[in-house]
């Protein structure tokens, strides 16, 4: 929940809301755009949190409003992964879901008359075993990953993690990735603005 936009500005952050507030209802605020407000003005906002592995390193992204139904659509695909794998001694097995896959995620510009604004996009690059697919210790790693989240509440130690293939970023870079829409989309100087990376997506969202 935030509270009361600054004309085009987002109000400051309240509060993390369970489930919609029962007085909250859609309508539009003081710029004529529609939105779930309380009775005093503050924004409730549903927001989905990401969390995924970009070259050997956990992030966490959120999304909300344009965003929420390309990041839905994604993790409906992603859980849906099934591999039959064949190990170096000739084993078959069967993996199931979100760690056992590689995707590309871009941010993909819209705009509807002078209103622009970004949305997530996500490309399958390859399941494992196949080619741009992640390694078997990849995938383990991302399980065990989320499994210690599930079971602890936090993001777990970057121990699970292997030694990634290529090399990590600087020490100091950004690993949160804010997906917004609107005119303050972006407009921070020292980020580069749309990127592509190459996750391993591993859900846990709040």
């Amino acid at each position: 929940m935030f509270e009361p936009n600054a004309g085009t500005e987002q109000g400051d952050f309240i509060d993390t809301l369970p489930t919609k507030p029962p007085e909250a209802t859609w309508r539009p605020d003081a710029n004529g755009k529609k939105k779930l407000l309380m009775p005093d003005g503050r924004v409730v906002q549903e927001q989905r949190i990401v969390y995924a592995i970009v070259d050997g390193r956990p992030i966490a992204f959120e999304g909300h409003s344009t965003a929420l139904k390309a990041i839905n659509d994604w993790l409906d695909r992603a859980k849906s992964v099934r591999v039959d794998y064949v190990h170096p001694d000739g084993s078959p097995e069967r993996y199931r879901g979100m760690p056992f896959a590689k995707w590309r995620l871009a941010t993909l510009e819209r705009q509807e008359s002078s209103y622009r604004w970004f949305v997530p996009q996500a490309t399958l690059i390859g399941r494992l075993g196949e080619d741009g697919g992640p390694t078997l210790e990849e995938s383990l790693a991302a399980r065990r990953m989320r499994e210690g989240f599930v079971q602890e509440g936090v993001v777990p130690d970057e121990a699970y993690i292997p030694t990634p293939r290529l090399a990590a970023p600087p020490t100091d870079a950004k690993h949160r990735i804010d997906v917004r829409s609107g005119k303050g989309a972006w407009n921070d100087p020292a980020d580069p603005g749309p990127s592509t990376a190459d996750v391993i997506n591993d859900d846990c969202p709040f």
